[in-house]
């Protein structure tokens, strides 16, 4: 089982997080609990994603880290997985 099965079951847990974001973190373009119905949102729109991959790829020439930092499309299937995995366990 990894980090985000275990996460996913402790629905008293996340709730807590959605209630501490709402204090201590809040926005007004940010609806907190709708991560607790399945509308979670991680991933940018395309553009806006495209513009941050590039980014990223400028900067990763910069890294002094041993074998380099993972891809942007690694990191984005990552962080897009984890969205689909909430929002399917909420939704």
């Amino acid at each position: 089982m990894n980090c985000l099965d275990i996460a996913l079951k402790d629905e008293a847990l996340l709730k807590e997080v959605v209630a501490l974001k709402k204090v201590f973190f809040y926005t007004g373009s940010a609806n907190y609990e709708h991560c607790l119905q399945g509308g979670l949102v991680l991933t940018p729109e395309q553009e806006l994603l495209e513009r941050i991959a590039g980014d990223y790829e400028d900067m990763r020439d910069m890294n002094l880290v041993a074998g380099g930092p993972p891809g942007f499309d690694e990191i984005h299937k990552t962080i897009h997985g984890i969205q689909c995995a909430v929002n399917n366990h909420f939704g």
